[in-house]
């Protein structure tokens, strides 16, 4: 079992995550793009809990075929 918290270190983990699922589906949808862009600036900004929500929800979208 792995725990997380809402860290810098977790939000860039999501990141590359997301990143190699986007790389490796043909299909993506606007709603997955949205999500992961905006996730990704807010984990900058320093805004964490916020893009980790919204990595979460892409990645999630990712897994379903959203």
């Amino acid at each position: 079992m792995r725990v997380m918290t809402d860290t810098p270190e977790y939000c860039q983990h999501l990141q590359r995550v997301v990143d190699r699922l986007q790389a490796a589906t043909q299909k993506q949808s606007p709603d997955i793009a949205m999500l992961s862009n905006e996730g990704k600036l807010m984990c900058a900004q320093g805004l964490v809990k916020g893009g980790i929500a919204r990595l979460r929800s892409a990645l999630n979208l990712l897994h379903t075929g959203g």
